[in-house]
């Protein structure tokens, strides 16, 4: 069995097979799925230090940007294709960034420069079609991937 793991904005049909594990920030309602909770997600804005004056803003529609392209309307702030262009922009010294705090708390060279943003926290979701759970390639699959996003969410 060929594995291929996709980063992508793009939500892919987990119900029809465009992928056959996902992790969402919404619990799906379909039937056919099986939705075990990972954990909670909090985001925050991170920097260097608190002197850091542009944003990196990340193209594209998921909550993070939206909430950052509402609150921001900086000329000096930089546009970003990619999540992880933010983060390495913030490490670097350059911008500050919206990220998850389990991922900026994680950054030696980044403090908080904001507090948690309640509109964005959510609790994300390991979606897996229930036909494939049975799988023992794809339940192998799931219960490691369900184990190191759970470590994660834990500080582990």
């Amino acid at each position: 069995m060929q594995l291929r793991f996709i980063s992508s904005e793009q939500i892919l049909d987990v119900s029809h097979r465009e992928t056959t594990i996902a992790i969402r920030n919404l619990r799906p309602e379909r039937g056919d799925l099986v939705c075990p909770r990972i954990g909670a997600v909090e985001c925050a804005g991170y920097a260097t230090d608190k002197s850091v004056k542009p944003w990196a803003q990340v193209i594209g529609k998921t909550p993070s940007a939206v909430w950052l392209a509402s609150h921001r309307k900086d000329a000096s702030d930089l546009e970003v294709t990619s999540p992880r262009n933010a983060l390495d922009l913030a490490c670097s010294g350059a911008t500050k960034a919206v990220l998850p705090t389990v991922i900026g708390d994680r950054q030696e060279s980044l403090v908080r420069v904001i507090p948690p943003i309640a509109e964005l926290s959510h609790d994300q979701w390991l979606v897996a079609h229930s036909d494939e759970r049975f799988s023992l390639e794809v339940r192998t699959v799931i219960d490691q991937v369900y184990q190191a996003a759970k470590s994660i969410h834990n500080g582990q």
